[in-house]
């Protein structure tokens, strides 16, 4: 059997918080602080978890912190994320529906003009997908930094430096046809 070195209770077995996939709970033998068996009541004058956390752990305590409150509160970073979400769903809808009732109407001779049309759309839209690469950092969404980089990167570049920069290319129907699946 194996003991603990000193008899107080840990607010969790592991230092992370994520779930072993082999580690399972025995829900027969389980006990909580209020139905231990053989240790006195405990006295109001004894520190709580958290302080005990805080005071034997802190580098812990502080990543525990920074888990459950993170950089902004939970409400905030979900009204954030739902204004940019709808921010980008709007302007990429707009940009769509521009595109595809402009070429029903004129058919073949829009697809010349559809960057003239939608471009300064479309590169104000990917400049503010440069939020999707900070949204990870600052802890706002799960993922990785690196993998949105180069999503991001990837578009700035077509867009930026492969179409914006050669007017000849803007022309081409290959443009009209990535911008109506960008």
């Amino acid at each position: 059997k194996i003991s603990k070195k000193e008899p107080d209770w840990w607010p969790r077995l592991l230092f992370d918080s994520k779930k072993l996939p082999w580690l399972k709970i025995d829900f027969d033998r389980i006990k909580n602080e209020s139905e231990s068996e053989g240790e006195a009541e405990p006295n109001p004058t004894d520190i709580s978890a958290q302080d005990l956390l805080r005071t034997k752990y802190p580098e812990a305590y502080e990543k525990l912190q920074k888990e459950g409150l993170g950089f902004v509160s939970e409400s905030k970073r979900r009204i954030y994320l739902f204004c940019y979400n709808t921010f980008m769903f709007c302007g990429f809808l707009y940009a769509f529906l521009l595109l595809t009732l402009k070429y029903s109407r004129d058919q073949e001779e829009f697809i010349p003009k559809a960057f003239k049309t939608v471009g300064n759309i479309f590169k104000f839209l990917q400049l503010m997908s440069i939020l999707e690469i900070l949204n990870p950092l600052f802890g706002y969404t799960k993922g990785s930094v690196f993998e949105a980089t180069i999503q991001v990167g990837g578009r700035l570049i077509f867009l930026f430096l492969m179409i914006d920069a050669e007017p000849r290319m803007q022309e081409k129907p290959v443009v009209f046809y990535l911008l109506l699946v960008y």
